[in-house]
């Protein structure tokens, strides 16, 4: 999960990339003098804010596994509405909440994707899958992406999984053909055709990779340890996170976070 960026309206208010989150807040505040929107955010669909929200508390508790300790795995009542991490956490959520375009409460993933690209927003908390749908709206600028920031230089991170998997059934009557197949779809030159229309990194070798690619910045993290693949794989469920990052956006109420977090670390 990344931040999308205007990269030419970024460099028309004088603006880069940010390398430090301080950096990062200090961007969107010169995004929002300067009478734009920062944020393109779907209020409405809780699993938009999946990734953003994930990467704030990797970046803030250290790695993947310390995130999930925190949120997953703390003992019963050991976090507090006046935890530290928690309101550093809420804080990030507030950059959303405080600056995303008119009318997100009520926005899905499509209205944010036409919002950021009919340049209403001038970035969008969103992964490597929606530059496939924002190129389909043909906007008139150019796209690239940034990792989410961390405290200090060099500790930008993204989060995320493979999108495509291949299996084949035990009993299957035609083992050989199968295994042919699957050989086929994992070889270079089909991955290649699957990149070319994606973009999104490929795990395959032999690949070649555009080095003016929009996704560039992002794709050389892949398959590295500023990489994590999604918490959510350590938990029973999604759905709470999903409610619980976009409920927050909405009253900004910190207690309910903790209550929330609270339950998850009851359920082990």
């Amino acid at each position: 999960m990344e931040s999308i960026t205007i990269k030419q309206n970024l460099k028309e208010l004088g603006l880069e990339e940010p390398k430090t989150f301080k950096e990062f807040q200090e961007i969107v505040k010169k995004i929002k003098d300067s009478g734009n929107s920062p944020f393109a955010v779907a209020g409405n669909e809780g699993w938009t804010l999946n990734g953003y929200h994930q990467l704030s508390l990797i970046t803030l508790t250290g790695s993947g596994g310390a995130a999930n300790n925190y949120l997953r795995f703390s003992k019963p009542n050991a976090i507090s509405a006046d935890d530290a991490i928690l309101k550093a956490d809420a804080e990030r959520l507030d950059l959303l909440a405080d600056n995303a375009q008119d009318g997100w409460r009520g926005a899905s993933y499509n209205d944010a994707v036409v919002a950021f690209s009919s340049e209403k927003a001038l970035m969008m908390p969103q992964g490597s899958w929606a530059l496939a749908a924002i190129n389909q709206q043909d906007p008139k600028f150019e796209v690239g992406m940034f990792a989410f920031p961390g405290e200090e230089v060099g500790k930008e991170v993204t989060v995320g999984a493979g999108d495509m998997a291949l299996s084949t059934s035990a009993t299957t009557k035609h083992p050989k053909e199968t295994e042919e197949f699957i050989s086929y779809m994992t070889s270079p030159k089909a991955m290649q055709s699957y990149y070319d229309v994606d973009g999104s990194p490929v795990a395959v070798k032999g690949i070649q990779e555009k080095e003016d690619s929009a996704l560039a910045a992002i794709s050389k993290l892949a398959f590295t340890d500023k990489h994590y693949v999604w918490l959510g794989q350590r938990w029973n469920s999604e759905e709470d996170f999903f409610n619980l990052s976009a409920g927050y956006l909405m009253d900004k109420n910190l207690k309910k976070i903790w209550q929330t977090i609270s339950m998850l670390s009851l359920i082990q």
